[in-house]
C-alpha cells in the first residue's frame, strides 16, 4: 500500500494516547455510590468505552439528574487526576510527528473540561493544533462528524489525514469520513474487531507510530 502526503494525524484519546482506566474506573464507582447509592460491579465501565459521559450517566439516573452528576464527575476525576497516564513512549512520539511537520488533533469522546484537564495534568500543551471534544459536535462517534470538524478546523482534505485510535467507534468514524484509518492494539478495543475494519495501517507497540513521519512528502510504502 502507498500513501503519500499525509499532513496530519487525528488521535483518539482514551485507549490511544492515555491510559485513563483507573481514574475512570474510581470517578464512575465513587460517583454512582455518593450520589445514587448504586453499587457497581467493577467491569460496569468498561461496556461504555468511547461513549459521552452524559450518555453513560443516562443509563443509570433520569435526564434532570444527569445535569448536576456531571459537575460532580469532573470534581472526582479531578480529585483521581494521578491515577491517569500517557502510555509509554507517547510524548517522544508525537514530538517526532510535529518535526516532520505534521498537524495534530485529538478527536475525542470526552469534554471539553476532561480534556483540559488531560492538556494541563499531562503536559500536552501546545502538541496539537485543535481538540476535538463531544461538546463540539452534535453526533459523537462512530458518526463521522468529529472527524470532520477536524479536516475543516485543520483546513485539509480527507485523504491528507489519518484517524488513529483503539475501539470500533474511531475506525467507523474514520472510514465514514473519508480518511486514512490506524488502529492500535494497546487500547481497549479487541484486536478482531479493530481488523475487521480492514485499517490502513496497525500498530501494536507506540513507537510504530513513527513511521508516519515518512508519510509526509515522500511515497514509501508502510510496513
Amino acid at each position: 500500500m502507498a500513501i503519500n502526503n499525509i499532513k496530519a494525524v487525528l488521535f483518539d484519546l482514551d485507549g490511544t494516547l492515555l491510559d485513563s482506566t483507573e481514574i475512570d474506573k474510581l470517578t464512575f464507582e465513587h460517583l454512582m455510590w455518593d450520589y445514587l447509592k448504586v453499587k457497581v460491579p467493577p467491569d460496569t465501565l468498561s461496556h461504555y468505552r468511547g461513549t459521552p459521559v452524559p450518555k453513560i450517566l443516562g443509563n443509570f439516573t433520569s435526564p434532570e439528574k444527569v445535569e448536576e452528576l456531571l459537575g460532580a464527575w469532573m470534581v472526582y476525576k479531578t480529585r483521581f487526576q494521578t491515577k491517569m497516564a500517557l502510555y509509554s513512549g507517547i510524548l517522544p512520539m508525537l514530538r517526532e510527528l510535529r518535526k516532520a511537520g505534521l498537524k495534530l488533533a485529538v478527536v475525542t469522546s470526552q469534554s471539553n473540561q476532561e480534556c483540559v484537564l488531560a492538556q494541563s495534568y499531562l503536559g500536552l500543551d501546545g502538541l496539537f493544533e485543535y481538540w476535538i471534544s463531544a461538546d463540539q459536535v452534535k453526533a459523537t462517534k462512530p458518526d463521522p462528524a468529529p472527524v470532520q470538524l477536524a479536516l475543516q478546523c485543520l483546513e485539509i482534505e480527507a485523504h491528507e489525514a489519518v484517524m488513529v485510535g483503539d475501539t470500533f467507534n474511531d475506525m467507523e468514524s474514520g472510514k465514514r469520513a473519508g480518511v486514512y484509518i490506524g488502529a492500535v492494539l494497546w487500547g481497549f478495543g479487541s484486536p478482531e474487531s479493530l481488523l475487521s475494519y480492514q485499517p490502513d495501517f496497525v500498530f501494536r507497540e507506540v513507537q510504530e507510530l513513527c513511521a508516519l513521519a515518512r508519510l509526509t512528502e515522500t511515497n514509501n510504502k508502510f510496513c
